[in-house]
């Protein structure tokens, strides 16, 4: 991503048919008056964990503990006959994204009755200019298995350019926005059928 330089550029935003005026930022980026606005001409959109609500169906790892479901690649971690997640993948024609558990998602319908556990998540793309990161839960009651995932890390840069990395320390927005999302599930456990699953993201 790069900054909206104002010389030969036009920028339009509206807003419920509003009109709101692009912010100008007081200090040169790479020798060029800038909006304080980011944009990128090449996207790589990726909705992660979408809203459900329904069955989970098995899937099966090979002997690598890796599995390929629709455009998704999981790789496993074999503990003691459980598999648990250690990552999961996707790529499109240019770009790949990465989402690494540390430690691996455990197999929660093997989780025992009152037991809670939690670890980190990290999202990585290639050639990003960052990170996204935070904080995985689990925990059983019953029949009931409950997540949580929260960015709660935030955004972190790896921008080099040093007023850059002055504008992200000194502006939290870029890396808090993040922060304001938690994804919620609850997954029901049944041994005579496949486990059902509600789950969405909302703003906290």
């Amino acid at each position: 991503m790069s900054f909206a330089k104002q010389k030969h550029t036009v920028i339009e935003i509206r807003i419920d048919e509003v009109r709101h005026k692009p912010d100008t930022f007081p200090l040169p980026v790479d020798w060029a008056k800038n909006y304080f606005s980011r944009y990128s001409p090449d996207t790589f959109n990726v909705d992660w964990n979408k809203n459900f609500q329904g069955q989970l169906l098995p899937l099966f790892p090979g002997e690598d503990g890796k599995i390929e479901n629709g455009n998704i690649s999981y790789e496993l971690v074999n503990n003691q006959g459980h598999h648990e997640i250690r990552r999961m993948s996707t790529t499109n024609k240019k770009h790949t994204i990465n989402i690494e558990f540390l430690p691996p998602v455990p197999d929660i319908l093997c989780l025992r009755d009152g037991l809670k556990m939690a670890g980190d998540f990290i999202i990585t793309t290639d050639g990003a200019a960052g990170s996204v990161s935070g904080e995985y839960k689990t925990g059983r009651r019953g029949n009931e298995i409950e997540m949580n995932l929260h960015p709660n890390k935030g955004w972190i840069s790896n921008e080099k350019r040093l007023i850059l990395r002055l504008l992200f320390m000194i502006v939290k927005v870029f890396n808090d926005w993040p922060k304001s999302y938690e994804w919620n599930a609850v997954i029901k456990s049944d041994y005579a059928k496949n486990p059902f699953m509600n789950s969405s993201w909302k703003r906290i």
